[in-house]
């Protein structure tokens, strides 16, 4: 076949579509368009046909006949003819997208980690600071780094010369803020995407009188950048604050007090430089659980909502989720003996992060007391719950501490009826509040990306 019979067969090939399109506009707008109309669509279509079967038809006769069908469909077609994008391939974007939200919600969800609470095995956010703009990444090794590990970078100058002053506020146990800081701070409301309201933390410094302010996300704590960058020697917050005066740490639990840092910066000069890097993102396996019961030593996530101890200020609940890791099934008895986590009278077995944590090697520093659990209670798990706690055995807020308040006894038999409320363990995760089980880290491309431990 020579290069005008192709031509030929890819002209009788659109003709076939544009015949077909007809057929298309006269059945969705059959209701919209008079007897008229559909009489001229039919009788041009049909003279289409005619040609398109005639083997003999020149290409010129093909195409008088598709612009004739053309200009008739046009004042008729609506939003299905003439062709455009959205009409060529809406069918197959609602496809594509009830897909998507099908694997989203039956197999694979996409997962961020906010907090540290599973560190070193999963990171949430963390700082890399550069004092004194000492190896500060310049613009193009900022966007380098923003595509590769997700890391915003920040700068804040003095604005005057001098020392900087900082707000301090030791909370309480009891408040739901208290893990969030020593550096006092407000809540600012701000933008995710330029489109989705969020809210940011606000931290207000001075120099000489004239204050500024950085705004970091409302999951990240400040204090250890603080602590690197204006109080030299100190690697944290709670490190300065062991080392501040009896007097100001008393003071700090009733109100908000100033202490001067002592660094002194020259006006214009950074005060604040560092980067803010991502927290892994997961996907989580929505799909087993269906199927298979967890198991002790899985990273499971799972929604804040009914876990009597995770209701805000308000007294209701925050549709957060959460990942920690699975200590105890239903009927589990669980006892800390640091650094070890005992279950059922043995060390506990499951995860490479257990053995880590008994070791403790490298960054997993052991298992602590904290809150319900201490020394001598025997925590026993009731039907239709799980245990959870975090890698991170000292930073991470879960099933030891939620609903704990630390002036009430620490004897388990004094401070057991504390843990129920209306029969209900205020503590642990209810088994249908279990989404899944991380399986995958996507991003950042560091050297935690892979299969998930």
């Amino acid at each position: 076949m020579g290069l005008l019979g192709k031509s030929q067969n890819k002209l009788r090939k659109k003709a076939k579509n544009l015949h077909a399109l007809a057929s298309k506009v006269v059945n969705y707008r059959r209701d919209l368009l008079s007897e008229a109309a559909i009489a001229d669509i039919r009788s041009q279509q049909t003279a289409l046909a005619a040609l398109i079967l005639d083997k003999s038809a020149s290409s010129k006769a093909l195409e008088e006949g598709m612009e004739k069908l053309d200009a008739t469909l046009k004042p008729h077609g609506g939003s299905i003819y003439p062709v455009t994008f959205w009409s060529e391939n809406i069918e197959m974007i609602l496809v594509a997208a009830i897909l998507a939200i099908g694997v989203r919600s039956f197999f694979l969800q996409p997962f961020k980690i906010p907090t540290n609470s599973m560190y070193p095995t999963y990171s949430g956010m963390i700082e890399q600071v550069y004092p004194d703009g000492e190896g500060s990444p310049s613009k193009p090794e900022q966007l380098f780094r923003f595509l590769t590990l997700g890391a915003s970078h920040y700068q804040v100058d003095a604005p005057a010369t001098g020392t900087v002053q900082v707000e301090l506020f030791q909370r309480s146990n009891n408040n739901p803020l208290a893990k969030m800081g020593l550096v006092a701070f407000e809540l600012e409301e701000a933008q995710k995407f330029l489109i989705f309201p969020s809210k940011n933390r606000k931290y207000t410094f001075a120099i000489d009188g004239k204050s500024f302010s950085v705004s970091v996300p409302l999951d990240f704590n400040l204090d250890d950048i603080v602590a690197k960058l204006l109080f030299p020697g100190y690697e944290s917050m709670r490190d300065v604050y062991v080392a501040l005066p009896q007097s100001v740490r008393i003071q700090m639990q009733q109100q908000p007090v100033v202490i001067d840092t002592k660094q002194r910066f020259e006006q214009g000069s950074p005060v604040m430089d560092f980067d803010i890097l991502t927290g892994d993102m997961l996907f989580v396996d929505r799909f087993s659980y269906n199927f298979f019961q967890p198991e002790v030593g899985d990273p499971f996530v799972f929604r804040t909502d009914k876990i009597e101890g995770l209701r805000n200020q308000s007294g209701s609940w925050d549709e957060k989720y959460y990942i920690k890791r699975l200590v105890g099934l239903p009927g589990d008895q669980l006892e800390l003996k640091p650094p070890f986590l005992y279950r059922n009278g043995a060390p506990i077995e499951g995860a490479d992060a257990f053995e880590k944590n008994f070791a403790q090697e490298g960054l997993y520093d052991g298992y602590v007391y904290r809150g319900w659990m201490q020394e001598g209670i025997v925590e026993t798990i009731p039907p239709g719950y799980f245990f959870a706690m975090g890698d991170n055995s000292d930073e991470s807020y879960d099933s030891r501490e939620w609903a704990y308040d630390a002036d009430s006894s620490n004897v388990y038999e004094a401070s057991h009826d504390a843990k129920l409320l209306n029969d209900v363990p205020v503590n642990m995760v209810p088994e249908k509040e279990v989404v899944g089980k991380a399986v995958l880290i996507f991003y950042p491309f560091s050297s935690r990306w892979g299969l998930a431990e």
